[in-house]
């Protein structure tokens, strides 16, 4: 499993769930996914870690990742 710790600077609602923006703890932000009943309810402010399966990552150009 891969890990990065970090904190939550936004959440918004998009109709399929959260999106959050989440800064890692190097500084850098990465905009977060999560569906709707994934049990998953963060707030700005809260620290989370970041955990994903290897075989689950994927790469995205940096356009993709703009909040």
């Amino acid at each position: 499993m891969n890990a990065l710790p970090g904190r939550i600077l936004s959440s918004v609602f998009v109709g399929t769930g959260n999106r959050y923006q989440v800064q890692l703890a190097n500084g850098k932000p990465v905009r977060v996914d999560v569906p709707v009943g994934s049990g998953i309810d963060s707030v700005p402010g809260d620290e989370v870690v970041l955990g994903w399966r290897p075989e689950d990552a994927r790469l995205f150009r940096g356009e993709w990742l703009e909040p």
